[in-house]
């Protein structure tokens, strides 16, 4: 069998429109989870990872703590606790560096990567229920705007895989805080995170990865780890890199 890469073991966004390079691993690209018993192997194949993305094994990672904490990646390690990252480097595209890679793990929940046109800033958000309904994704666009001076038309986002509407049965003491997108006991995180950032940024400018971290399936193998499938504690890893 051929060795394939990490980036071959995921699922690239390839839209033409988008400025950087982005994606989210498949199961069988391995275990990216940060409380893994074998810590080493965890750091192989994020230093692996950004190799392939950037040259060099710089990243910042995300420790999800499912709620609105944002981080600048200007001032953060290789691990963070927060739920997103934002890298501006104004000296960008004129030094042709493309930076550190920003990651962020996942198991149903959806992960939102944005970028600048000029690729000077990148960003990624995990957005889970808890997230969402602390508005993460619009105070981060705030953050964007205010403290970057980005201008939102020139901005970009993908919306990574998490579980789909078909799949995400919640409670009513959950769907409660999410109105329209909460029917018949099944919630649209998706949907709903659209709705959050249509006031900030152009319809056209915002992309779906229209898959399911529950249910989506090539053949007998699923394409994604879940947590709501089996309660695993492996993770998918959502990436974001300037391309240089």
């Amino acid at each position: 069998m051929p060795y394939l890469t990490l980036l071959e073991k995921s699922l690239l966004f390839k839209e033409a429109s988008f400025p950087a390079k982005t994606g989210i691993t498949y199961s069988l690209a391995g275990d990216f989870s940060v409380w893994q018993d074998d810590k080493a192997n965890e750091f192989s194949l994020n230093m692996r990872l950004a190799r392939e993305l950037t040259g060099d094994g710089h990243y910042h990672k995300l420790i999800a703590d499912h709620g609105d904490q944002i981080l600048d990646a200007n001032s953060c390690g290789n691990w963070n606790h927060g739920d997103g990252l934002i890298d501006f480097d104004p000296s960008f595209p004129e030094k042709k560096r493309s930076g550190a890679a920003l990651f962020s793990t996942t198991a149903d929940c959806p992960t939102v990567v944005f970028c600048s046109d000029d690729q000077r800033l990148i960003a990624i958000v995990h957005s889970g229920w808890r997230g969402t309904k602390a508005d993460i994704i619009p105070k981060a666009l705030v953050k964007i705007k205010i403290d970057f001076k980005i201008d939102l038309s020139k901005v970009k986002a993908v919306i990574f895989p998490g579980i789909c509407d078909g799949c995400y049965k919640v409670g009513e003491d959950v769907g409660s805080f999410f109105a329209e997108s909460f029917q018949d006991g099944y919630l649209d995180l998706r949907g709903f995170i659209i709705r959050q950032m249509n006031p900030y940024l152009d319809q056209k400018n915002i992309h779906i990865v229209p898959y399911c971290s529950l249910h989506s399936a090539d053949g007998d193998h699923r394409l994604f780890e879940s947590y709501r499938f089996n309660r695993t504690a492996q993770r998918n890893l959502v990436f974001v890199a300037r391309k240089t």
